[in-house]
């Protein structure tokens, strides 16, 4: 029921291009973000430095990959496919399970943060009692 009620209220921000596109570009500009991270992260471990297209589809396959309900918030797959796919590119297991493991930091202290923020928001009038 409280999800029906959240559809209309979506249902006009949605149907705006400009806000599909606010968020592709967020989403993008995460992901070149993570990319040249990833990239860096090579160069300091002295492997060689894959092409930035091809670490950008590794990034890209990796997040959409390991967010599947396979396995709880990724782990272990999320390492899986960073061995997997960046072995083609000439990166070894250790530095692609390494940077799997960089990249989970990178969430919980996200995921932190956020539950900060969403313990001191403060509650609207409006919502009933889910008692």
């Amino acid at each position: 029921g409280r999800l029906q009620r959240l559809r209309p209220d979506m249902a006009p921000p949605l149907a705006s291009p400009a806000v599909i596109a606010k968020a592709a570009l967020v989403v993008i500009g995460y992901a070149v973000a993570v990319t040249a991270i990833y990239l860096r992260f090579t160069q300091l471990q002295g492997g060689n430095s894959p092409p930035a297209l091809a670490m950008f589809a590794v990034v890209t396959a990796t997040t959409v990959l390991s967010n599947g309900p396979i396995s709880l918030n990724g782990l272990g797959l999320r390492e899986q496919l960073h061995a997997s796919l960046l072995a083609p590119l000439g990166i070894a297991p250790e530095i692609a399970v390494a940077i799997s493991l960089l990249l989970y930091g990178h969430l919980l202290v996200a995921s932190l943060v956020g539950l900060g923020f969403w313990l001191r928001a403060p509650v609207p009038a409006n919502v009933e009692d889910l008692s």
